[in-house]
């Protein structure tokens, strides 16, 4: 802990052992992500697929349990599973997002081959409409015995079936990239706390933003996901084949022109490029979502403004011109919030008198960047990589008030000073 060593583990927590797996997550601080993935929570497609899946009941017991050790949880979701429907799908997703996981990672069906899914007959009962595309990071130049070989490997994932449209496929990948901007990593987390002490569904956020007319920059970012998403597939895997050996075409694949993950690549623009665009777009949608709930008092909507700032002002400048520390006037401790692991009601972190905080990166956090962009670089794609292997909270600016002292020129280990920033990490 003294060097903030491990910051990143990969492996599927078990569902068996709950306590064992709780306080590993706890002693690891976010570097182990805490796992209750269901792929769907439908009885009909969890029939289909022949899975026994952990009830809403326990998936949610497995939340709540995970939040009282401040563990960094995710679970995961299949879109295109046979039997699924646009209702399937978005019910599991609402289930997932009331247990409170802090991450939803959505995914499409790969039919792998040997696989009974990859058949034949399952694709014709299903009515797949099956597509191919070229795996993230699958590709390069290869020497096979003194020949220069070209390779590139594609899978075959399901964009359609006999209960799901693709027109309905493409809807759901569009929510896909909004809750991957403002549901995961706590990007916007005071809100989705508010929402819950509120009593109003976090999910219903979601589909407000769905509905919402959009910025321009956020139009283009919204349209340039939705293009992207449907040039990546190809109907013919030979067609697909022939492209990959034209020239030069690996090489867009290794810079990063093809081949990327969709969703990280256009998260990473949405923080980078547009941020106050974001938090525009959740205080109107957020203050609607409220509204319809007859909870958006004028005290409620201050604070959002308020907790919106704060956001922005913590997620500004992470790669880019770190020196420039953002600041803001704030009439409520959002940070204070943000710690409190039930709070009652959001009187109680209203400040005496405005307070004016600067946001600032102490040496852990400019190391831990540094050491990361060394690795993959600071391109969109590099940087959407970082930002999913990372616990992101641990990137967050600290908000400091001006009767506090400057956390980058404190001796200590990383560890004291973000509990002296006050940020859970």
């Amino acid at each position: 802990r003294e060097f903030g060593w491990p910051e990143y583990i990969n492996v599927a927590t078990g569902k068996n052992r709950k306590e064992r797996v709780l306080e590993a997550s706890r002693l690891l601080d976010g570097a182990l992500r805490l796992s209750g993935s269901v792929q769907s929570l439908d009885e009909g497609v969890l029939l289909n697929i022949k899975r026994k899946n952990i009830s809403a009941d326990g998936l949610l017991d497995l939340a709540m349990e995970a939040g009282k050790v401040g563990a960094n949880t995710y679970s995961e979701i299949i879109l295109g599973l046979p039997g699924d429907s646009i209702e399937a799908h978005l019910r599991t997703i609402r289930l997932v997002m009331d247990a409170g996981f802090t991450n939803i990672y959505l995914f499409q069906l790969m039919l792998l081959p040997g696989t009974e899914l990859a058949t034949g007959q399952v694709r014709e009962q299903y009515g797949m409409t099956v597509r191919h595309r070229v795996l993230p990071r699958c590709y390069g130049h290869f020497d096979v015995l003194g020949e220069r070989v070209v390779a590139a490997e594609i899978e075959d994932i399901c964009v359609a079936n006999n209960t799901l449209s693709f027109e309905e496929y493409l809807e759901c990948r569009r929510l896909h990239l909004v809750i991957t901007i403002f549901h995961n990593d706590g990007i916007f987390g005071t809100m989705l706390k508010l929402l819950r002490l509120l009593e109003v569904p976090v999910f219903r956020w979601m589909e407000i933003i769905m509905k919402s007319p959009l910025s321009q920059g956020l139009e283009q970012l919204f349209q340039s996901f939705h293009d992207a998403t449907k040039n990546e597939l190809w109907d013919s895997r030979e067609e697909l084949e022939g492209f990959i050996q034209q020239e030069d075409i690996v090489e867009k694949f290794i810079s990063g022109e093809l081949g990327n993950n969709l969703l990280f690549v256009h998260k990473t623009l949405a923080i980078t490029h547009h941020i106050e665009e974001l938090a525009e777009l959740a205080q109107r949608t957020i203050v609607a979502c409220l509204d319809e709930a007859g909870k958006a008092t004028e005290e409620v909507q201050e604070f959002v403004n308020d907790a919106l700032r704060y956001h922005v002002c913590r997620a500004e400048n992470l790669f880019f011109d770190r020196e420039i520390s953002p600041s803001a006037n704030l009439s409520f401790d959002i940070n204070m919030f943000e710690e409190e692991s039930h709070p009652e009601n959001i009187k109680d972190f209203r400040l005496s008198s405005p307070k004016s905080y600067r946001f600032t990166l102490d040496n852990t956090q400019n190391e831990l960047i540094d050491r990361y962009l060394g690795i993959y670089g600071d391109s969109t794609v590099g940087i959407g990589r970082i930002l999913s292997k990372v616990y992101v909270r641990k990137l967050f600016r600290h908000p400091l008030s001006d009767d506090m002292g400057d956390l980058s020129s404190e001796p200590g280990d990383g560890e004291n000073r973000f509990r002296i920033a006050g940020l859970q990490n």
